[in-house]
């Protein structure tokens, strides 16, 4: 399940992201907790869609022209409650989004 989490989110962050910018992986433990945030730097997402990115189907329209049915990011939350552990996003103060989840090491 981790491992499809991880498809989404890197799917999610190159798709939404200029071809020039990078996305970064970064994992530490911190007590006894797995923390992953993928990092990159597209186009964010607007304040008032934040709340509603993990809902099933919800697709952030103003994104431009990426294709899905808004169920990947929900899948994820779905994969990451079923380890125990919590899945957030929010926009990355130098463009694009940070994901992080936390998960029991």
């Amino acid at each position: 399940m981790i491992t499809h989490v991880f498809i989404n989110l890197f799917s999610n962050a190159f798709k939404y992201s200029p071809p020039d910018k990078p996305v970064e992986i970064q994992g530490r433990i911190i007590d006894d907790q797995l923390e992953v945030l993928v990092v990159d730097r597209g186009v964010g997402v607007p304040p008032e869609d934040l709340g509603r990115v993990f809902d099933k189907f919800y697709r952030v329209t103003e994104l431009g022209s990426a294709h899905g049915l808004g169920l990947g990011l929900a899948i994820c939350k779905a994969f990451i409650e079923a380890h125990h552990g919590r899945i957030t996003l929010e926009n990355n103060p130098m463009g694009g989004t940070i994901v992080r989840f936390v998960i029991p090491a």
